[in-house]
Protein backbone atom coordinates (compact mmCIF):
# COMPACT_ATOMS: atom_id res chain seq x y z
CA UNK A 1 0.00 0.00 0.00
CA UNK A 2 1.06 3.41 -1.04
CA UNK A 3 0.89 6.66 1.73
CA UNK A 4 -2.10 7.45 0.50
CA UNK A 5 -4.09 4.51 1.96
CA UNK A 6 -1.88 4.93 5.34
CA UNK A 7 -3.47 5.96 8.67
CA UNK A 8 -7.48 4.68 8.51
CA UNK A 9 -9.31 1.65 8.74
CA UNK A 10 -9.49 -1.14 6.60
CA UNK A 11 -11.74 -0.04 3.25
CA UNK A 12 -13.71 -2.98 3.34
CA UNK A 13 -17.37 -3.51 3.75
CA UNK A 14 -18.09 -4.31 6.87
CA UNK A 15 -20.24 -7.24 6.73
CA UNK A 16 -20.20 -11.03 7.66
CA UNK A 17 -19.27 -12.32 4.25
CA UNK A 18 -15.89 -10.35 4.39
CA UNK A 19 -15.29 -11.57 8.15
CA UNK A 20 -15.85 -15.51 6.62
CA UNK A 21 -13.02 -14.41 4.20
CA UNK A 22 -10.82 -12.95 6.90
CA UNK A 23 -11.65 -14.91 9.24
CA UNK A 24 -9.59 -18.38 8.80
CA UNK A 25 -6.29 -16.29 7.53
CA UNK A 26 -6.68 -14.12 10.72
CA UNK A 27 -6.90 -17.38 13.02
CA UNK A 28 -4.24 -18.99 11.68
CA UNK A 29 -1.86 -15.80 11.96
CA UNK A 30 -2.90 -15.07 15.27
CA UNK A 31 -2.05 -19.12 16.48
CA UNK A 32 1.04 -18.69 14.63
CA UNK A 33 1.82 -15.14 16.43
CA UNK A 34 0.90 -16.48 19.92
CA UNK A 35 3.06 -19.71 19.48
CA UNK A 36 6.00 -18.49 18.10
CA UNK A 37 6.09 -15.78 21.02
CA UNK A 38 5.37 -18.11 23.41
CA UNK A 39 8.51 -20.87 22.13
CA UNK A 40 10.89 -17.44 22.13
CA UNK A 41 9.79 -16.30 25.12
CA UNK A 42 11.01 -19.65 26.76
CA UNK A 43 14.32 -19.75 25.08
CA UNK A 44 15.06 -15.99 26.32
CA UNK A 45 13.95 -16.82 29.61
CA UNK A 46 16.36 -20.29 29.55
CA UNK A 47 18.94 -17.58 27.98
CA UNK A 48 18.23 -14.45 30.53
CA UNK A 49 17.55 -17.08 33.52
CA UNK A 50 14.34 -14.92 34.31
CA UNK A 51 10.66 -15.40 34.09
CA UNK A 52 8.88 -12.79 31.50
CA UNK A 53 4.87 -12.10 31.46
CA UNK A 54 3.49 -13.88 28.16
CA UNK A 55 -0.12 -12.42 28.60
CA UNK A 56 1.15 -9.49 28.77
CA UNK A 57 3.84 -9.59 25.69
CA UNK A 58 0.57 -11.27 23.59
CA UNK A 59 -1.87 -8.07 24.48
CA UNK A 60 1.06 -5.60 23.56
CA UNK A 61 1.77 -7.79 20.66
CA UNK A 62 -2.17 -7.49 19.96
CA UNK A 63 -2.30 -3.93 20.16
CA UNK A 64 0.78 -3.31 17.83
CA UNK A 65 -1.19 -5.66 15.49
CA UNK A 66 -4.09 -3.78 15.69
CA UNK A 67 -2.27 -0.09 15.31
CA UNK A 68 -0.22 -1.68 12.23
CA UNK A 69 -3.12 -2.68 10.45
CA UNK A 70 -4.10 1.31 10.22
CA UNK A 71 -0.88 1.68 9.01
CA UNK A 72 -1.08 -1.06 6.41
CA UNK A 73 1.88 -2.83 8.04
CA UNK A 74 2.37 -6.81 8.23
CA UNK A 75 1.31 -8.59 11.14
CA UNK A 76 3.93 -9.51 13.46
CA UNK A 77 4.96 -11.93 16.50
CA UNK A 78 8.18 -12.20 18.93
CA UNK A 79 10.57 -13.21 16.51
CA UNK A 80 12.49 -16.13 17.60
CA UNK A 81 15.65 -16.38 15.46
CA UNK A 82 16.82 -12.52 15.70
CA UNK A 83 15.86 -13.21 19.46
CA UNK A 84 17.79 -16.20 19.97
CA UNK A 85 21.07 -15.20 17.87
CA UNK A 86 20.78 -12.10 20.28
CA UNK A 87 20.92 -14.41 23.17
CA UNK A 88 23.66 -16.54 21.67
CA UNK A 89 25.79 -13.39 21.11
CA UNK A 90 25.64 -12.43 24.74
CA UNK A 91 22.55 -9.88 24.49
CA UNK A 92 20.32 -10.58 28.16
CA UNK A 93 19.24 -7.26 29.18
CA UNK A 94 16.57 -4.68 27.23
CA UNK A 95 18.96 -2.95 26.28
CA UNK A 96 20.04 -5.55 23.97
CA UNK A 97 16.41 -6.05 22.87
CA UNK A 98 16.18 -2.49 21.50
CA UNK A 99 19.34 -2.78 19.91
CA UNK A 100 18.70 -5.65 17.95
CA UNK A 101 15.23 -4.05 16.68
CA UNK A 102 17.04 -0.90 16.10
CA UNK A 103 19.62 -2.06 14.10
CA UNK A 104 17.44 -4.46 12.61
CA UNK A 105 15.29 -1.20 11.37
CA UNK A 106 17.71 0.52 10.31
CA UNK A 107 19.27 -2.28 7.90
CA UNK A 108 16.02 -2.13 6.43
CA UNK A 109 15.58 1.38 6.08
CA UNK A 110 19.12 1.93 5.19
CA UNK A 111 21.37 -0.38 4.66
CA UNK A 112 19.00 -2.61 1.94
CA UNK A 113 21.55 -2.64 -0.86
CA UNK A 114 24.42 -3.35 1.12
CA UNK A 115 22.46 -7.01 2.42
CA UNK A 116 21.08 -7.47 -0.97
CA UNK A 117 25.53 -8.15 -1.88
CA UNK A 118 25.20 -10.76 1.61
CA UNK A 119 25.84 -14.33 -0.36
CA UNK A 120 22.28 -16.34 -0.37
CA UNK A 121 24.52 -19.24 1.10
CA UNK A 122 25.81 -16.83 4.19
CA UNK A 123 22.03 -16.22 5.38
CA UNK A 124 20.96 -20.49 4.70
CA UNK A 125 24.16 -21.12 7.15
CA UNK A 126 23.14 -18.59 9.70
CA UNK A 127 19.59 -19.66 9.70
CA UNK A 128 20.63 -23.25 9.63
CA UNK A 129 22.58 -23.29 12.75
CA UNK A 130 20.16 -21.50 14.48
CA UNK A 131 17.42 -23.28 13.51
CA UNK A 132 19.65 -26.72 15.14
CA UNK A 133 19.93 -24.47 18.36
CA UNK A 134 16.47 -23.71 18.55
CA UNK A 135 14.94 -27.17 17.44
CA UNK A 136 16.56 -29.29 20.22
CA UNK A 137 18.33 -32.46 19.27
CA UNK A 138 18.38 -33.40 22.72
CA UNK A 139 15.01 -34.24 22.61
CA UNK A 140 15.25 -36.49 19.69
CA UNK A 141 18.22 -38.25 21.20
CA UNK A 142 15.60 -39.03 24.36
CA UNK A 143 12.38 -39.54 22.68
CA UNK A 144 12.76 -43.61 23.43
CA UNK A 145 12.49 -42.85 26.99
CA UNK A 146 9.56 -40.45 26.75
CA UNK A 147 6.07 -41.87 27.58
CA UNK A 148 4.69 -43.16 24.35
CA UNK A 149 2.15 -39.98 24.36
CA UNK A 150 4.36 -37.30 23.85
CA UNK A 151 6.40 -39.40 21.75
CA UNK A 152 3.61 -39.33 19.62
CA UNK A 153 2.27 -35.95 20.03
CA UNK A 154 6.36 -34.37 19.55
CA UNK A 155 6.49 -36.31 16.50
CA UNK A 156 3.44 -35.76 14.99
CA UNK A 157 3.09 -31.71 15.61
CA UNK A 158 6.97 -31.90 13.73
CA UNK A 159 5.67 -33.85 10.54
CA UNK A 160 2.56 -31.54 10.19
CA UNK A 161 4.63 -28.32 10.61
CA UNK A 162 7.25 -29.49 8.10
CA UNK A 163 4.72 -30.21 5.50
CA UNK A 164 1.52 -27.79 6.64
CA UNK A 165 2.32 -25.39 8.35
CA UNK A 166 2.70 -24.53 12.62
CA UNK A 167 -0.88 -23.30 13.19
CA UNK A 168 -1.79 -26.85 11.90
CA UNK A 169 0.71 -28.24 13.71
CA UNK A 170 -0.22 -26.98 16.79
CA UNK A 171 -3.88 -27.87 16.10
CA UNK A 172 -3.18 -31.79 15.76
CA UNK A 173 -0.50 -31.45 18.77
CA UNK A 174 -3.35 -30.48 21.06
CA UNK A 175 -6.21 -32.86 20.25
CA UNK A 176 -3.16 -35.31 20.49
CA UNK A 177 -2.35 -34.15 23.99
CA UNK A 178 -6.21 -33.65 25.31
CA UNK A 179 -6.33 -37.42 23.84
CA UNK A 180 -3.40 -38.69 25.90
CA UNK A 181 -4.03 -36.62 29.00
CA UNK A 182 -8.18 -38.06 29.04
CA UNK A 183 -6.34 -41.38 28.58
CA UNK A 184 -3.47 -41.25 31.46
CA UNK A 185 -6.12 -39.59 34.10
CA UNK A 186 -8.79 -42.00 33.69
CA UNK A 187 -6.00 -44.63 34.49
CA UNK A 188 -5.11 -43.30 37.78
CA UNK A 189 -9.36 -43.61 39.02
CA UNK A 190 -9.20 -46.57 41.51
CA UNK A 191 -11.42 -47.90 44.27
CA UNK A 192 -11.27 -50.58 47.14
CA UNK A 193 -14.29 -52.43 48.36
CA UNK A 194 -14.68 -53.43 52.04
CA UNK A 195 -17.90 -54.98 53.74
CA UNK A 196 -18.21 -54.15 57.23
CA UNK A 197 -19.80 -56.52 59.88
CA UNK A 198 -23.17 -54.76 60.01
CA UNK A 199 -23.24 -55.16 56.16
CA UNK A 200 -22.54 -51.50 55.58
CA UNK A 201 -20.66 -51.67 52.05
CA UNK A 202 -17.30 -49.48 51.54
CA UNK A 203 -16.16 -48.04 48.58
CA UNK A 204 -13.21 -46.22 48.69
CA UNK A 205 -11.69 -43.98 45.93
CA UNK A 206 -9.00 -42.40 44.82
CA UNK A 207 -8.22 -40.18 41.40
CA UNK A 208 -9.90 -37.77 39.28
CA UNK A 209 -13.87 -38.42 38.46
CA UNK A 210 -14.28 -36.40 34.68
CA UNK A 211 -15.92 -37.27 31.40
CA UNK A 212 -12.99 -40.02 30.36
CA UNK A 213 -13.15 -41.70 33.98
CA UNK A 214 -17.04 -42.11 34.23
CA UNK A 215 -17.15 -45.55 32.82
CA UNK A 216 -14.65 -46.57 34.79
CA UNK A 217 -16.33 -45.40 37.65
CA UNK A 218 -19.71 -47.00 37.07
CA UNK A 219 -17.75 -50.79 36.96
CA UNK A 220 -16.20 -50.61 40.41
CA UNK A 221 -20.05 -51.44 41.45
CA UNK A 222 -21.50 -53.95 41.79
CA UNK A 223 -25.32 -52.68 42.93
CA UNK A 224 -26.64 -56.27 42.60
CA UNK A 225 -24.42 -58.04 45.13
CA UNK A 226 -24.18 -55.14 47.05
CA UNK A 227 -27.93 -56.04 47.06
CA UNK A 228 -27.13 -59.25 49.14
CA UNK A 229 -25.56 -58.04 52.17
CA UNK A 230 -27.65 -58.23 55.20
CA UNK A 231 -27.85 -55.80 57.65
CA UNK A 232 -27.29 -52.40 57.03
CA UNK A 233 -29.33 -50.34 54.08
CA UNK A 234 -26.20 -48.12 53.04
CA UNK A 235 -23.43 -48.35 50.67
CA UNK A 236 -20.70 -45.92 51.95
CA UNK A 237 -18.64 -43.99 49.08
CA UNK A 238 -15.81 -42.38 50.79
CA UNK A 239 -14.60 -39.56 48.23
CA UNK A 240 -11.64 -37.92 50.32
CA UNK A 241 -9.55 -38.75 47.47
CA UNK A 242 -11.42 -37.92 44.81
CA UNK A 243 -11.73 -34.64 42.74
CA UNK A 244 -15.11 -34.05 40.21
CA UNK A 245 -13.75 -32.49 37.51
CA UNK A 246 -16.98 -32.04 35.02
CA UNK A 247 -20.20 -32.52 34.82
CA UNK A 248 -19.93 -35.99 33.60
CA UNK A 249 -18.65 -36.93 37.63
CA UNK A 250 -21.88 -36.09 39.08
CA UNK A 251 -23.83 -37.25 35.94
CA UNK A 252 -22.40 -40.52 37.27
CA UNK A 253 -22.99 -40.50 40.68
CA UNK A 254 -26.26 -39.49 39.96
CA UNK A 255 -26.65 -42.80 37.60
CA UNK A 256 -25.05 -44.82 40.35
CA UNK A 257 -27.66 -43.57 43.31
CA UNK A 258 -30.77 -44.54 40.64
CA UNK A 259 -28.72 -47.97 40.88
CA UNK A 260 -28.47 -48.71 44.31
CA UNK A 261 -32.36 -47.12 44.86
CA UNK A 262 -33.70 -49.71 42.65
CA UNK A 263 -32.49 -52.37 44.96
CA UNK A 264 -32.82 -50.55 48.02
CA UNK A 265 -29.72 -49.56 49.27
CA UNK A 266 -28.73 -45.60 50.32
CA UNK A 267 -25.74 -44.37 48.57
CA UNK A 268 -23.95 -42.45 51.13
CA UNK A 269 -21.21 -40.00 50.46
CA UNK A 270 -18.57 -39.18 52.88
CA UNK A 271 -15.46 -36.64 53.07
CA UNK A 272 -16.18 -34.97 49.98
CA UNK A 273 -13.97 -31.94 49.80
CA UNK A 274 -15.74 -28.39 50.29
CA UNK A 275 -15.56 -27.70 46.04
CA UNK A 276 -16.99 -31.28 45.24
CA UNK A 277 -20.00 -30.50 47.64
CA UNK A 278 -20.84 -27.48 45.60
CA UNK A 279 -21.16 -29.38 42.50
CA UNK A 280 -23.31 -31.97 44.11
CA UNK A 281 -26.23 -29.05 44.97
CA UNK A 282 -28.29 -29.75 41.56
CA UNK A 283 -28.22 -33.24 42.45
CA UNK A 284 -30.53 -35.50 44.96
CA UNK A 285 -27.66 -37.04 46.63
CA UNK A 286 -27.01 -37.60 50.30
CA UNK A 287 -23.59 -36.06 51.59
CA UNK A 288 -22.52 -37.06 55.37
CA UNK A 289 -19.32 -36.74 57.48
CA UNK A 290 -18.78 -39.78 59.32
CA UNK A 291 -19.18 -43.39 59.52
CA UNK A 292 -16.66 -45.80 58.62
Amino acid sequence: ADQGDCGHTPQVPFTMETLMVILPYAATMSIIGLVETALTKEIVDKAVKNTGDLDCANTAQGLSNILGGIFSTMGSCAMIVPSNLNTMSGGKGRLSGLSCAATMLSAVLFLSKYIGQVPMVALVAVLWSVCLETFGLRAWKNIHKMPLGDAVTMATVTLVTLYKDLASGVFVGVIISALTFTWTMQTRLSCTRKVYSDGTVKYTLDGPLFFGSSHKFSTFFDASKDATSKGARAVVVDMANVRLLDGSAVAAIENLRRKYSEVDKDLQLRNMSLEASAMMEDADLLVVGGGH
